[in-house]
């Protein structure tokens, strides 16, 4: 039942985190109505202060502050309704200026971890900001395709720049403050004068999107690059093209290399790159080659940062952790904790509410326990692009479906492959649920078709054929007696697991119908339809008893073990309503991007929730 294995994205690593997470009790990170939360989100940029004590990381939920020394948590700002993709130094350090996802950027007093100003005026995402070298001016580039000048004195904008045809990925100010270069999408870098906002110059070369430009300390070149795995190098003067820098790949080069981040030395001679096949490499702009390399064994860098003085750099990386790396040895200095990449589609309790299940749609699995939010294990399931899972009531078999029609079932404790079936469906199988007593697993498809499994053999017990449909959802009563499925054409159906026949059948007058769950009792079943209308049906009757029109998208919905509650995912919300009487009973915020995975621990006492933002948090619940 998609309720309760819901698609959330989880926000730790499958095989980087075998304690318990730290919890982070500072203001910001735990909601109202939360007893705990997970993750600190997916980190979009990362910027070293001027006097190098500080790294600021943005994330989804907001601007992590660190001490580099100690890697301790000092604040996390927050108040922007999006991702953050863009932090920045003041030249000074004192202020903080980030871009969101949200189109605003905001500007924070550092001393005081509070905002300072707000400043509005992009209509679409902030992806790069930078101050001027007297801090008056902060430049910023969106995917509204300009690049804005910004008065800091009056907080107005002092120009806007257009011409670019693409996002505008990267900004940069030159030394003495009188040039401002862009990067943009459209492969394209674009110079202008800072006084007067005029076009100077266009230069094109690269073949890929412009991600990065950078000036040397001199003024007298820019470094750009981007995702044709190149660096190129430019005179900043006129625009002449001075040389281009490969990488020379030890062994075959990845399928496609991202330059993450560059820098140029002091003395504007060496030329400092990041790329997220994991390596630095050190280049030599007079000999125009590249001199030295380090990297972490091959793993990926997804942003990077260097220090102000050019001896350590930041990375973030898939093993969830922010390195500090000293860059003349290659030493990993500091490691800081938390952030995490990779986005866990399924989740479930366990029977008894000791374990969590949760597994990702690349076919990792991993064990929580729930009430300490430690990670109890983790393996590969060995199926890849998973879209529906299950977790038995015996506690230890797992089930998951793919994209290609192939179903695994599969040993929770051990990772042992019980059973793999590769043909199990002729298409994207959507659900897959344990019957209560654990001995049948019912899958349903794309191809209009239900199959009923024996858990034990891995045999074909039945087929279920009746719907027109693609089919959504399935899911067993209680009882087990019976199976409730959904179609694209809106349809219900009701099935007698014993003989395999169609027993009811409800038009929902809905739309397609995307999820379906039984109250505890077996008496109502619920349905979520693409309308966003939650409808109680009378489940031996099929008829319609009442519905909750929540008047907003809504991706999952939940019962709760009592049957007196039901819960609703929104983008950034969680309903609870009333069962008896379709009352709003209460409303939990603190995501900071769409919500689709809740999930009732069986006590009722605990709701989970899972979001875009790439944490789940733990919501306190009176049953």
């Amino acid at each position: 039942m998609k309720a309760v294995f819901a698609l959330f994205l989880l926000v730790s690593s499958a095989l980087c985190l075998p304690n318990a997470f730290p919890q982070e009790y500072i203001e910001g990170y735990l909601p109202e109505g939360a007893k705990a939360r997970v993750g600190k989100e997916y980190v979009y940029d990362i910027a070293f202060s001027p006097d190098n004590t500080q790294l600021a990381v943005g994330s989804s939920i907001g601007v992590w502050v660190y001490d580099i020394q100690t890697g301790k948590t000092l604040d996390l700002l927050t108040g922007h309704t999006g991702r953050v993709y863009s932090v920045c130094f003041s030249p000074d350090g004192s202020t903080l200026a980030s871009g969101s996802y949200g189109r605003t950027i905001k500007l924070w007093d550092l001393r005081a971890g509070e905002i300072i100003t707000t400043l509005s005026g992009h209509s679409g995402s902030v992806f790069s900001v930078c101050f001027s070298p007297d801090g008056s001016t902060l430049a910023s580039g969106s995917s509204d395709q300009t690049v804005k000048l910004w008065d800091l004195h009056t907080g107005e904008v002092k120009a806007t720049l257009t011409g670019h045809k693409g996002s505008i990925y990267s900004v940069a100010i030159s030394p003495d403050g009188n040039t401002l270069v862009s990067g943009s999408r459209d492969e394209l870098i674009r110079f202008w004068d800072v006084k007067t906002g005029e076009l100077l110059r266009t230069i094109a070369g690269h073949t890929e999107r412009v991600s990065g430009v950078v000036f040397s300390s001199d003024g007298e070149k820019l470094a750009s690059s981007g995702y044709d795995e190149k660096i190129r190098v430019w005179d900043a003067n006129t625009g002449e093209f001075l040389m281009s820098l490969e990488p020379n790949y030890e062994s075959v080069p990845p399928d496609s290399t991202r330059i993450v981040a560059t820098v140029f030395s002091p003395n504007s001679q060496t030329l400092l790159s990041g790329s997220d096949d994991g390596t630095v490499r050190v280049w030599d702009i007079n000999k125009k080659q590249q001199i030295s390399t380090f990297g972490k064994n091959g793993g990926r860098f997804y942003a990077m940062a260097f220090s102000p003085d050019r001896r350590t750099f930041a990375s973030y990386s898939p093993d969830n952790t922010v390195g500090i790396w000293d860059i003349a040895t290659g030493t990993l200095l500091k490691t800081i904790t938390g952030h995490n990449t990779m986005w866990v589609k399924f989740t479930a309790y366990s029977s008894h509410g000791r374990t969590l299940a949760c597994l990702s749609i690349t076919g990792d699995f991993q064990l929580w326990d729930p009430n300490t939010t430690t990670l109890l294990k983790s393996f590969e399931v060995g199926l890849y692009r998973i879209f529906c899972a299950a977790y038995s009531p015996d506690n230890v078999t797992f089930a998951c479906g793919n994209q290609q029609g192939a179903l695994a079932i599969f040993d929770a404790d051990t990772g042992a492959q019980n059973h793999t079936i590769m043909d199990a469906h002729t298409d994207r199988i959507t659900a897959v649920a344990f019957s209560p007593d654990g001995s049948t697993l019912a899958s349903c498809s794309y191809d209009q078709i239900i199959h009923l499994w024996s858990v034990h053999t891995g045999h074909l017990k039945d087929t279920l054929v009746g719907h027109e449909q693609k089919i959504y959802d399935l899911a067993f009563t209680p009882s087990g007696d019976m199976l409730a499925s959904v179609s694209d054409n809106g349809t219900i159906r009701f099935w007698d697991v014993s003989t395999g026949e169609t027993v009811n059948t409800i038009e929902t007058f809905g739309g397609a119908v995307d999820e379906v769950v039984f109250s505890p009792s077996g008496d109502i079943l619920v349905s979520l339809s693409r309308d966003d209308i939650i409808r109680f049906w009378d489940a031996n009757t099929g008829e319609h008893l009442k519905s909750v029109t929540p008047q907003e998208p809504t991706r999952s919905i939940a019962y709760s073990p009592d049957g007196r509650t039901l819960a609703s995912s929104h983008d950034r919300k969680i309903n609870l309503w009333d069962t008896e009487t379709g009352e709003l009973t209460a409303t939990f915020t603190g995501h900071n991007d769409s919500i689709y995975p809740i999930a009732f621990s069986p006590d009722g006492k605990t709701l989970m929730s899972g979001s875009y933002d790439c944490t789940m948090i733990f919501w306190e619940i009176n049953p």
